[in-house]
């Protein structure tokens, strides 16, 4: 019934300048540690009460009564601070300097969520998730494990340097490290035994030493990097990824659960699953137990062929169920589930090698993209056609634009070594908005075609508005593909006199 802190960060360079001045280790952070709050009492308890946000310009022009740890903020110099509700707690965030409005930090809560989902279905003690920016790659949000933590500080008297937090001051190049590389291929890697590296394939050999990281797995993931590990050694990478992207099916689609189906033992079953925090507040207050669709659907196993998921599955395609309620059990397995939990509608499409499903308690007259592992996808299209680039350009009102773009890693590397930059023509056209019917995209996006461009260099800029882009990094073959309520395109840098054949569905 009381508040206390589950998990604390503080800035390196604010944990150095402590060291300095007070040569004890101490920070507002872990003093903070040693408080326990009622709900409603102080600005974290009344957050907490409230389900809202508190904001505070001067922590000094507080009393004591508002704020408990007044003499805390005055010893360390913290002057402006937030608290957020939000994962049913209260996060807590602060500065030395004034704030004149509360800062935004919903981005980096969602991504906090995710990596405490990846590190709960690994068993990885830490995970931390890199971003780039001008060609650098650094970690934006990480996430130490409440145990992982406890562990550390009682072995080294303090948790405010962590394999995690040190990790935040590398900046590495696309391309360089595990992490580098993996954001250049848009795939995966797996490090079971982080000793057998070198530093120049690994540059936090050192820290991952002194921490004991022994296992690393990462992969590309809403365009950047998902990084975790372990003190434990694995035998393979743990599958996380698709638990880790249905909390994005469901934002991006409007569903209240998310399931993904894989094959094991000769039949399919749930592997991964996510109901919205909401709906399974609802369903708890109206049920009074914690059952969901998802929970009852993880005890199903399928045939490859049967139901919904089953035929998908075999087909490896895609199917809408507007109206569950009208399938007969021999179609739909679970329509009793669906009926008695209130799911009106879903959708299952093959994706990763199994069945993704989501649905909702409203009705879909057509499936709901979710624009999952886009980046990934163009990457496959590149290897099997040879293409020099891939884009994928969405239509909303009318317009197009890149929703996602993919260029192989060797030409970015030798466009870079002629060019001095790493500029592409794939993000070359990222600035680019074409109405439907305008070039070649719009003209094929408007016909729901197909169409090959053998040599793209005679065409003005009236017919390919970007033309000098392709004059300007040798683009010769163009083909565009009408899919998935927007266009496929891929081009080489030789004359193609037919087009590749390839495979892509963009969710």
């Amino acid at each position: 019934d009381r508040l206390s802190i589950a998990s604390h960060f503080v800035a390196p360079a604010r944990v150095a300048a402590f060291e300095d001045e007070r040569q004890d280790g101490e920070t507002f952070a872990s003093k903070s540690c040693s408080i326990s709050l009622q709900p409603g009492q102080g600005l974290a308890g009344r957050a907490f009460a409230s389900k809202g946000a508190e904001f505070v310009p001067d922590a000094c022009a507080l009393s004591t009564a508002s704020f408990p740890r007044l003499p805390l903020a005055k010893e360390f110099g913290i002057r402006s601070m937030g608290f957020i509700f939000r994962d049913g707690g209260v996060y807590e965030y602060g500065t030395d300097q004034t704030w004149k409005a509360l800062p935004e930090v919903g981005t980096s809560l969602d991504l906090t969520a995710v990596l405490r989902t990846a590190c709960e279905a690994s068993d990885a003690c830490y995970a931390m998730f890199w971003a780039e920016s001008a060609g650098k790659l650094s970690v934006i949000t990480h996430y130490n494990t409440p145990e992982r933590l406890a562990a550390i500080k009682a072995e080294r008297g303090s948790a405010e340097k962590t394999f995690a937090t040190l990790s935040r001051a590398t900046s590495l190049s696309v391309g360089q490290g595990l992490i580098g590389r993996v954001f250049a291929s848009k795939g995966e890697e797996f490090v079971p035994d982080t000793s057998a590296l070198s530093a120049d394939r690994f540059p936090r050999l050192q820290h991952a030493k002194e921490f004991g990281i022994k296992s690393i797995g990462a992969f590309f993931c809403d365009g950047g990097v998902l990084e975790f590990g372990s003190t434990e050694s694995w035998d393979s990478i743990p599958k996380v990824k698709a638990t880790v992207e249905l909390p994005t099916v469901c934002q991006r689609s409007g569903a209240n659960y998310a399931l993904f189906w894989e094959a094991s033992g000769g039949k399919l079953a749930v592997s991964a699953k996510y109901v919205t925090p909401g709906r399974a507040l609802m369903l708890k207050a109206s049920r009074g137990d914690d059952e969901t669709f998802i929970t009852k659907s993880s005890a199903v196993s399928l045939q490859s062929g049967e139901g919904v998921v089953g035929r998908v599955f075999a087909s490896h395609g895609e199917e809408l169920v507007p109206n569950a309620s009208e399938l007969p059990a021999s179609q739909f397995t679970r329509a009793a589930l669906a009926e008695e939990f209130g799911i009106v509608s879903l959708a299952a499409v093959f994706w990763n090698g199994g069945v993704l499903e989501y649905g909702s308690t409203e009705r879909w007259s057509c499936r709901p993209k979710v624009r999952i592992d886009l980046a990934a996808r163009l990457k496959a299209v590149c290897d099997s056609s040879g293409a020099a680039y891939a884009l994928f350009w969405e239509e909303v009102a009318g317009v197009l634009t890149v929703l996602e773009h993919y260029s192989p890693p060797k030409q970015v590397a030798a466009l870079k070594a002629k060019r001095g930059d790493s500029e592409t023509f794939a993000t070359r056209s990222r600035g680019f908005s074409l109405r439907v019917g305008e070039g070649l995209v719009g003209r094929v996006f408007a016909t729901s075609g197909k169409q090959l461009f053998p040599d793209v260099r005679p065409l003005t800029n009236d017919r390919f508005p970007r033309a000098q882009h392709a004059k300007e990094f040798g683009i010769r073959s163009i083909a565009c593909v009408a899919v998935g309520g927007g266009v496929l395109e891929f081009g080489a840098v030789e004359q193609w006199t037919t087009p590749p054949k390839v495979s892509f569905s963009a969710l």
